[in-house]
C-alpha cells in the first residue's frame, strides 16, 4: 500500500536553534530525526499533548537528544491523491511542540525511548513566588502593566484571559533565569467577539471573553500554576476549551500560543459518523466501558461552600426519577473560596456532570484503509455520530464527542488512530 501519511520530526534546543545531526549514511538531516521509530502521539482534550519516539543507540542523533534541553516539533502531512485529500502544515505552525521530559534505554533492544510533553507540562513544575490580587484587566494593549496578559478592557478578569495571566506571571518571574515557559498570548488581537469566531487580524480581544466573573482572583504564594488553571478555572462551569497553537520561528524560545474557544471542535453530527460493520465501515474495532465511579457518578449532588462567613452554605439537587429506578448515588462538591451565589449557581451544572459521568466511554480504532483522516475529516473536540452492530449489540445514531486521539506511525508509514469518545459532559454543543 502506498503511504499517504508522513510525520516530519524536528529537533531543536530551548532557544529554537536547529540541532542538526548526520544520518547513518553520513548525510546531514537538517534538524530532522530521520530514523526515529516507535512513534506514538497522544492528544487529550484540555490536557497535555504527548509524543513518544525511539532512536537506535547507534543512530548519530542519539547523542544529541537531551532530556530537559531538547525541543521536538512534528509536522503531519497527508497526501492521499486517490481520495483528493491533502494537508501540508506550514513551517511556522507545527502540529506538536514538546520538551523531552524522559528517556529510557533498553540495551537488549539497542534503543532509547523518549517522551516529549507539550509546554503546558511546565505549568506543573512552576509555582508563584508572590501573592497577587487580580481585580481588573489593564486598560490598553501594550500598557506596561499588562505584561501580555488579558484583554486590556479594564473590566473584571474573564476566565480565558486570567488563565493566561497566571501563566505569564510565571514567564515574567523566571524569564531571566531560563524559566520562561515559551507559552505566549496570540500575536494578533484576532477574536471578533462572536463565540467560536476568529477574524484574522481584527481589533477584538485575544481570547474568548467570558461572562463568568472570576474577579477579584487571589493567587497565593507557593501555589502551582497548574492547580490554578486546570484544577480551579478549567473545572468551573462554563469554562472555555484550550486550543493550543504550536509555533516555530528559528532561534526563538516561543513554543505555543495560548488560545481558547467556547468549544474546541465542531458539531459534525449531521455530516460525519464513525461506523462499525455498518454505514461507512470506517472502524476496525470498538470497545465500550461503563462504570459507576464513587464520588463522580451521582443522582444526588450536595454543593458546599467553605470557610469564614460561608461556612454551612450549601445547596442540593437530585434526579428523583433516576433515584427511584436505580437507588441513590451521592456526590459532594466542595467549592473553594465560594460565596452563596456561587454555590447556588453550581447546582444544576454539577448535577448534570454527575449524571453524565455514568455514561459509556467508547474506544474506537479507525481503519487506515478508508481514507478517514484526523485533522482533515475530524478533529479533537468534535461532536460526531456513532453507529455499530455486532450480534445483539447495536448502537444507532448516538451523539458523541471526541475527548482524546492517539496515533501511531509504523516504520513503513502506516498510520493507525484510536480515539476515546463519550457524551458531551460539559454540554459544549446543543
Amino acid at each position: 500500500m502506498t503511504s499517504t501519511i508522513t510525520w516530519q520530526i524536528g529537533h531543536y534546543n530551548r532557544s529554537g536553534v536547529a540541532q542538526n545531526s548526520v544520518d547513518y549514511e553520513g548525510s546531514n538531516n537538517n534538524a530532522y530525526l530521520k530514523h526515529a521509530t516507535d512513534l506514538h502521539w497522544t492528544m487529550p482534550l484540555n490536557g497535555i499533548d504527548q509524543f513518544d519516539f525511539a532512536l537506535y543507540l547507534d543512530d548519530p542523533a542519539f547523542a544529541n537528544v537531551q532530556r530537559k534541553q531538547s525541543i521536538i516539533r512534528v509536522w503531519r502531512n497527508i497526501n492521499d491523491t486517490a481520495a483528493s485529500k491533502t494537508r501540508t502544515p506550514s513551517s511556522g505552525t507545527p502540529d506538536f511542540t514538546g520538551i523531552v521530559t524522559s528517556r529510557r534505554i533498553v540495551a537488549s533492544e539497542n534503543k532509547a525511548y523518549y517522551t516529549a510533553m507539550s509546554p503546558l507540562w511546565l505549568l506543573q513544575v512552576h509555582f508563584h513566588l508572590l501573592n497577587h490580587r487580580l481585580v481588573k484587566d489593564s486598560t490598553a494593549y501594550g500598557d506596561p502593566t499588562d505584561y501580555e496578559g488579558g484583554n486590556t478592557d479594564n473590566l473584571a478578569w474573564d476566565q480565558s484571559a486570567l488563565m493566561f495571566r497566571l501563566i505569564d506571571l510565571i514567564n515574567g518571574a523566571f524569564n531571566d533565569s531560563g524559566g520562561d515557559t515559551g507559552i505566549r498570548r496570540p500575536a494578533t488581537r484576532d477574536y471578533s467577539g462572536t463565540p467560536g469566531s476568529f477574524v484574522g487580524t481584527g481589533s477584538g480581544s485575544h481570547f474568548w471573553p467570558k461572562t463568568v466573573s472570576v474577579s477579584p482572583y487571589f493567587v497565593e504564594k507557593g501555589i502551582y500554576t497548574w492547580a490554578n488553571v486546570f484544577e480551579d478555572l478549567m473545572n468551573r462551569p462554563g469554562a472555555p476549551d484550550i486550543v493550543p497553537q504550536y509555533i516555530y520561528t528559528a532561534s526563538s524560545k516561543n513554543l505555543m500560543y495560548f488560545k481558547t474557544l467556547v468549544a474546541r471542535g465542531t458539531n459534525r453530527f449531521s455530516t460525519f459518523s464513525f461506523d462499525y460493520r455498518t454505514g461507512n465501515k470506517n472502524l476496525d474495532d470498538i470497545e465500550e466501558s461503563a462504570t459507576i465511579n464513587p464520588g463522580q457518578s451521582g443522582n444526588f449532588v450536595w454543593v458546599v461552600g467553605d470557610g469564614g462567613p460561608n461556612g454551612g452554605v450549601l445547596a442540593e439537587a437530585s434526579d428523583a426519577t433516576d433515584i427511584s429506578n436505580n437507588g441513590i448515588y451521592m456526590v459532594r462538591k466542595d467549592v473553594k473560596g465560594s460565596r452563596p451565589r456561587d454555590v447556588t449557581a453550581l447546582i444544576a451544572p454539577e448535577l448534570k456532570r454527575a449524571m453524565a459521568n455514568d455514561d459509556e466511554i467508547y474506544t474506537i480504532s479507525i481503519s487506515p484503509l478508508t481514507s478517514t483522516y484526523y485533522m482533515y475529516d475530524y478533529f479533537l473536540g468534535d461532536v460526531i455520530k456513532l453507529n455499530a452492530t455486532k450480534g445483539n449489540w447495536t448502537i444507532s445514531n448516538k451523539k458523541q464527542r471526541i475527548y482524546q486521539v492517539e496515533m501511531t506511525l509504523s516504520d513503513t508509514n502506516v498510520e493507525k488512530v484510536t480515539a476515546q469518545i463519550s457524551n458531551d459532559f460539559k454540554v459544549k454543543f446543543p
